[in-house]
């Protein structure tokens, strides 16, 4: 989907210059590579690309909302997203001769159903905390068992302290894990976005231009979302909004949800999305004028 905010983006970056002697202030794009990887905003704030902004604003296109609705809200908007690697050692050898072995499938899969206890037994229900593990490789054959298992996952909240206690937790459960099989477990492990927050007068704006754009019953509102969003490497620096802009048609095909093998886009939003680039940088900049 991010294809769809460069080609929004572009598109209001055309509306504006066409108009640009009635804007009162600059305006600059952020082309940003490498959100998937939430490394590209940081880069790009380490260039220089906030040098001269007073507020940033962005959006990303959500095939879980309606196609026609635009939503901004104050307040948290997407969680931290951190990632992990645990590399399990055993030792390998034949399957018909387990005891002379250390199985790493069984080691692996032994971490991955007891790093679920930390959600619903180590950390309170009244703070969000997302464990996902999303990939585990181990083995190359059906009768061999395997030395080694790798075992990588992202971890999602908003609580600052889970920053340090909850990478703690997931290394003394694999590694204590490990120890029980009399294997080993090493862990790798990275912050990569912070929390966003959306700045009150910046969402006010926002939510105003959105109205002009879709109709004010159309700007709807979501709870935070636990989704990582490297937009807060700009929003931390200076006040901004991160709004989402529905894509969801179900005669469209357009509502599955983000990384499903089917996703896709209801291209009719892309004139709403140019439309609300364009009408927010206008209202900010006429707000914020003297």
């Amino acid at each position: 989907g991010h294809d769809t905010h460069g080609a929004m983006l572009l598109g209001s970056a055309m509306v504006l210059n066409e108009m640009k002697d009635k804007i009162n202030g600059t305006v600059k794009f952020f082309f940003q590579p490498g959100e998937e990887v939430g490394k590209g905003a940081a880069a790009m704030v380490a260039e220089g690309a906030l040098e001269g902004v007073d507020s940033v604003m962005g959006m990303h296109i959500s095939s879980g909302l309606p196609s026609g609705t635009i939503n901004a809200d104050p307040g948290a908007k997407t969680a931290s997203a951190d990632y992990f690697k645990i590399t399990v050692t055993g030792k390998g050898g034949h399957g018909a001769e387990p005891e002379k072995t250390i199985d790493a499938v069984v080691v692996g899969s032994a971490v991955v159903m007891n790093l679920q206890s930390l959600v619903s037994r180590e950390f309170s229900p009244f703070d969000p905390l997302v464990v996902t593990i999303g990939s585990i490789h181990s083995g190359t054959r059906f009768n061999v068992i395997a030395p080694r298992a790798v075992i990588e996952g992202t971890v999602r909240y908003y609580n600052p302290e889970f920053k340090e206690k909850v990478p703690a937790a997931i290394e003394r459960i694999a590694k204590a894990t490990a120890e029980a099989y009399r294997a080993t477990a090493e862990m790798e492990y990275s912050n990569l976005v912070k929390i966003t927050i959306n700045d009150d007068t910046c969402t006010s704006i926002a939510r105003e231009a959105a109205g002009k754009i879709v109709g004010k019953e159309n700007v709807i509102e979501t709870p935070p979302a636990t989704g990582g969003e490297d937009f807060s490497e700009f929003s931390s620096i200076v006040p901004g909004v991160m709004c989402n802009l529905g894509s969801g048609n179900e005669e469209k095909g357009t509502t599955y949800p983000h990384h499903h093998g089917k996703f896709d886009v209801d291209e009719d939003v892309f004139v709403d999305g140019v439309a609300f680039y364009a009408q927010y940088a206008l209202d900010f900049l006429d707000k914020n004028k003297d």
